[in-house]
This record gives structure tokens, sequence and C-alpha cells, in this order.
């Protein structure tokens, strides 16, 4: 009737609610839907003039339970005709969809956090689908790995081919048909050349998980691992600069020894290794040995002190002196190393040592003698561009000794 009196049956109670039912049986459903009849009062009007109406899960706020709750529902209303063929009232077919709307909306929340988890991740993965391996999902670090290439909706096989030929199709062919994983460590990719980008080398880590559905059967696989590329030229690098390192230190003249943070000789390079064999010892078996276990006096010498200085102070040191234990001279130069040892160059200068001291004494005889015999003597340095007169030539032409004497005059 125009009043709208409202019947339902009994699938309609759990919609009214404890509020309303059963006393609004009968009773005009203006009064009823008051907290909703600006939304539904419109569409109910329209189905009184004949015009059905049709809304999917589609929000309707509704009293009940003392509260307002937000609902969704798939309703219906439709005129009602009598036997004359006058709409005498409207048919609502009402499904409360809430559960399953909540339900969608906290599903698509969590796909959208795992999304975007895994975009952010530092690994890359896809999602294969089917016995063709067809991309389902990538992140943007697997799209990095295959050299940026649009993979999403193409068969392994069409969108990335140089992997059939490199294996790796016969092993997603085997996890799908077998179910067992594959856990693949250090492998090559080669990436073939295309038009904006030449030939590439990845390494990777990777596993094949396959997708199981409640019946047992496997419907993709996951792909899921880690680039090793930045790693494995990083990795080769170092190993390059420690050959190389090792090779300028063996080709050295100079003696280099490795000392720990401890004090312990660690190792010899092979001027070392002679020096030492020399006095009688063997670098092999130092190795691991204290400093002052194998040399007990050795601060009592100026270069032992400054190798000992250098592991304390964490300072470099230089320092030139003679070795008593060794009975020889050396000029020795001590670098602290990132792990808190030292690095200990040395080289023996006994024979400079014995020449300088022997050219010392030699310009002591002779100045000895010129004085004892009042001989002067004169240098020229070619071009004739430097004169130096000693005391007693200057004396003989009537200069005193600080003059200063050129080639000008």
């Amino acid at each position: 009737g125009d009043d709208l009196v409202q019947l339902y049956n009994d699938a309609e109670i759990p919609v009214y609610g404890p509020d309303k039912h059963p006393h609004v049986l009968g009773q005009p459903a203006r009064e009823s839907w008051g907290e909703v009849w600006q939304l539904v009062g419109g569409q109910i009007e329209d189905a009184q003039r004949g015009i059905p109406i049709r809304n999917e899960d589609t929000l309707v706020p509704v009293f009940r339970h003392g509260r307002m709750e937000d609902a969704w529902f798939t309703y219906s209303y439709s005129p009602v005709y009598d036997g004359s063929g006058a709409i005498c009232g409207v048919l609502v077919t009402c499904i409360e969809t809430t559960g399953r709307v909540q339900a969608a909306r906290s599903l698509k929340i969590e796909r959208e956090r795992l999304q975007a988890m895994f975009e952010q991740a530092p690994v890359f993965f896809a999602v294969l689908r089917g016995p063709q391996h067809v991309f389902e999902l990538v992140n943007p670090q697997y799209k990095s790995v295959i050299g940026g290439r649009d993979v999403v909706g193409k068969a392994v096989a069409v969108a990335l081919p140089e992997v059939v030929e490199q294996g790796y199709l016969a092993i997603l062919d085997r996890v799908y048909q077998t179910g067992e994983p594959f856990l693949g460590n250090d492998f090559e990719i080669k990436l073939t050349p295309t038009a904006d980008k030449p030939e590439e080398f990845r390494v990777v880590d990777f596993v094949y998980q396959p997708f199981r559905e409640a019946d047992g059967t496997i419907s993709g696989i996951l792909v899921l691992g880690v680039d090793m590329t930045t790693r494995r030229r990083a990795t080769q690098a170092l190993l390059s600069a420690q050959e190389n390192r090792a090779s300028v230190i063996e080709s050295m003249s100079e003696g280099f020894v490795q000392i720990d943070g401890q004090g312990r000789f660690r190792s010899f390079n092979r001027a070392a290794s002679e020096m030492y064999r020399l006095q009688g010892m063997n670098c092999d078996e130092l190795v691991g040995k204290h400093l002052l276990d194998v040399f007990p006096d050795l601060e009592e010498s100026s270069t032992g002190a400054a190798i000992l200085r250098c592991l304390r102070d964490r300072e470099p040191t230089t320092a030139e002196g003679y070795f008593k234990i060794w009975k020889r001279s050396f000029l020795v130069r001590n670098y602290p190393t990132p792990d808190g040892g030292v690095a200990n160059l040395f080289q023996d200068i006994t024979d400079r040592v014995q020449t300088e001291r022997q050219l010392l004494e030699q310009r002591e005889r002779f100045e000895f003698a010129t004085k004892a015999a009042e001989i002067g003597y004169w240098f020229c340095d070619l071009p004739f561009d430097k004169l130096i007169w000693d005391d007693t030539v200057k004396q003989h032409f009537w200069l005193p000794p600080d003059a200063e004497v050129n080639i000008d005059g």
C-alpha cells in the first residue's frame, strides 16, 4: 500500500536485529528505516512507479544491536501488481553480504601489503602458472635480473628464449611434474643482446617452489632468489687485487712482514724469508709466534722499539739503527693495518752504513792532513756555476772565513 506497511519472512529477521524485530512487523517502512530512508526511499518510490532497482554489495548503515553498523547488502526493489494490473506494493529481496565484503576487503588489503612487501624486498620473485610456466606476477628486482623485459602474461619459453638452451626450462618442467623444489646456487644466466642492451651475464641463487592446490595438484611455480652478480664481481675484483698485492709484495727487494693485532707473526715475503734464513731462522716455524718470544730484547733496539710502538699507538713509525741480535743495520718502516696489526718493511743498510762510516773517516783524515800541512783546497762544480773555497784558501787571499766566494768574483 501507499503506507509501505512491511511484512517480512524469518530470513529477514537478522537484518532488523533485536532493536526492531518484532515490533516493526506491520509498521510503515519509513518509520522502521528512518536512518537509511534518505538512501533507499527514492529507490522504493521508483519501484512504486514501476521502475525495478537492483544494488549489489552496497553499503547501507543500519541501526541494530544498540548502535549504527556498517552493513553491505545485495538487494532489489520490484513493483508488486494486483489482479487489475495496478501497482499495490514493493517486493524487497535482500541478502546481507557484510561478511563476504569485509573478507574480500581484508584479502585485498593483505594482497596489497604482500605486493608492497614483495616489491620492496631485496630478493627477486616471480609467479609462474600452468605447464607452460606463464608469468603471472614479477617484482621489480626480477625485472632487473632479466634486463627489464616485459614478461607478464607470456610463457617462459617465449619471454626468455635463451633460458631454454641454458637448461632452466627443463628444471621448471621437472619441478612442475614431480612437485620437488629445486635449489640453485651460484648459477649463471646469459641474456641475449637487444636493441637497447648488450649481452649480459647474471649470477643468481634461487629456488623453484611448486604451488599445490587443495586437491594436491600443482598449478604453478614460485621463483624466489637473490642476484649475486654484484657480489661475484666484487669478490673477483677483491681476489684480483689480493693476487696483485701479493705479487707486488713478493717481488719487493725489501723485507715485508705482517704482524697481527696480538703481536704475532702472520706472513713473510720472499725477501724477508731470505733475510731470516741467513740468520738461521725458518719463517714457516715463526708464523703464530709472538715477536717478544722470538726476540726477547726487541725493545732495546731503535728498530725493534719502532715496531712495538706502531703496534701499541696505531701510528706509522720509521727508524734506522743497529740490530744487535743480527749484528746488522736496518731501516724499518711500520704501518698500522685495519685488523689491528702492523705491516713491517725493513731494509738491510749495513753496507751503506759501513760505506758512510768509511767516507766520514776519510774526510776527517783529509781535513786533518790539509790543516796540518796548511794546504788549501777549492772545488768548482761543472759547468762552473758553483765555487767553494776552504778557510785556508780564503786566508791565502786575505779573506775572512765567513766570506762568500763565487765565479763572478
